[in-house]
């Protein structure tokens, strides 16, 4: 399919039509959706597309009207039309179902206004407000599967398999596998499951959460400055950003820091710090730490906006990334180990990751925690040892496997761009044909 870009912007400022619908179930000023969903719209839109996009609004993540109205203003600019929703907490199911039916209602009208010829949802919650416009729209599905939020919630103990949230969750899940024209899924290992035990027929595209190369990378100068503020000479940092909850081991990773800590200094005499970036409340850190008796003296909790970031992964020596290895993960990108690597940090991840666990081992980017025990901990830091004393090098293996599996350039908008033409084409043929949408 061939656009001509210019010709094309003209036309759609003036009628205000978008090639897709997007519907995901984050607030617009939600980390994730920034780095993610919104960053893959704006690169898309750069490259000569247009979308309406549906968002849920948290309270912690609100607007006032005057925010609301210039960001509408800046991304209608962009290419993006926004429509913005209240997500509903209270009586969990009933304000999921609320929140659903209420987004059918915006989507058609959406739909009726925009004339999108593809709906794209991202996660499970979002795939059934796409499937019933999908079908009622006479729409190209493009399911982004995301990992499955049903095994996720049931792995991590939210949820019972016999629970009515998990099956209707679950039963969303394979209506989409079923019914998609198209489907994304952030894993090679989760493409593998669909294919082998869903017996999955539409085409899947493997898009892993990406990093904005040009933001994250490492900077000199910000790393003097950085381990200045923190006190730090020679000692080597090891980072963990992120947050506590049901998927992270944040007891095993202070449980790895004190035992690697002596490792290393054994191995570099001037040992190791452990620093938390993260939006949590410190306290919930400070009590693991003394839990497992590590001295205030040996760790810091700070927090970071994301601009900061890069910065105090510069100064750092190592990512970690302690994920319970339940079977949902098999499908999982964690956005935090893309950052690290951009910033040219080995990883110590724990075993069975998405596809970061077998690329960090087979690579020698960082090391695969196996055993959640003190052999396996010290595994972890004499082969961490082993990495560091490559210098250099390292720094530049870990970049070099940013830039090839986690770009969001040229890897999430190259992709996405790919499947986007796949699905214009073929509902271009459809249109051709004369059979018109359901809309219409």
């Amino acid at each position: 399919m061939v656009f001509n870009r210019d010709k094309r912007l003209t036309r759609d400022k003036r009628d205000g039509k978008a090639d897709a619908l997007y519907i995901c179930y984050w607030s617009l000023q939600d980390p994730l959706c920034q780095t993610q969903s919104l960053a893959y719209l704006r690169g898309l839109a750069a490259r000569g597309h247009r979308f309406a996009l549906i968002t849920f609004e948290q309270p912690k993540y609100k607007l006032n009207s005057a925010q609301r109205a210039a960001m509408r203003r800046e991304l209608k600019g962009q290419g993006i039309y926004w429509y913005p929703l209240k997500y509903h907490k209270r009586f969990p199911i009933l304000a999921t179902a609320y929140d659903c039916l209420r987004a059918i209602l915006v989507g058609a009208f959406v739909v009726l206004r925009h004339r999108p010829r593809i709906v794209h949802s991202r996660a499970s919650i979002p795939a059934s407000v796409a499937l019933a416009l999908s079908r009622v729209c006479g729409l190209k599905f493009l399911y982004d599967a995301d990992s499955r939020l049903s095994e996720e919630y049931a792995d991590n103990g939210h949820w019972s398999r016999t629970s009515r949230a998990f099956k209707m969750t679950a039963g969303v899940e394979a209506m989409s596998r079923r019914r998609a024209d198209s489907i994304v899924v952030l894993s090679e290992r989760l493409r593998d499951d669909f294919i082998g035990e869903f017996q999955v027929r539409a085409p899947i595209e493997v898009i892993p959460c990406c990093v904005d190369l040009d933001g994250f990378h490492f900077n000199e100068r910000a790393r003097e400055a950085r381990r200045r503020e923190l006190g730090l000479n020679d000692e080597k940092l090891l980072v963990y950003a992120g947050k506590t909850g049901e998927r992270y081991l944040t007891d095993e990773m202070f449980e790895f820091f004190k035992v690697a800590r002596e490792r290393i200094k054994d191995s570099f005499l001037a040992g190791a710090r452990l620093l938390v970036l993260t939006g949590d409340d410190p306290e919930i850190f400070h009590r693991i730490a003394r839990r497992h008796l590590v001295d205030a003296s040996d760790y810091y909790v700070r927090h970071s906006s994301r601009q900061e970031m890069p910065e105090w992964l510069s100064a750092s020596d190592a990512g970690l990334a302690f994920i319970r290895t339940v079977p949902c993960e098999r499908g999982s990108s964690p956005v935090k180990i893309g950052e690290y690597l951009a910033c040219g940090l080995p990883v110590v991840v724990t075993d069975g990751i998405g596809d970061y666990s077998n690329l960090i081992a087979r690579a020698r980017l960082g090391a695969v925690i196996e055993r959640l025990d003190d052999s396996g901990y010290l595994e972890a830091a004499d082969a961490m040892a082993a990495l560091w004393r490559e210098g250099e090098r390292l720094q530049s293996r870990c970049r070099a496997a940013a830039e090839a599996n986690v770009s969001l350039k040229s890897v999430a908008i190259a992709r996405y761009e790919a499947v986007y033409r796949s699905l214009l084409a073929d509902a271009g043929a459809v249109s051709e044909s004369g059979r018109p949408s359901a809309i219409d």
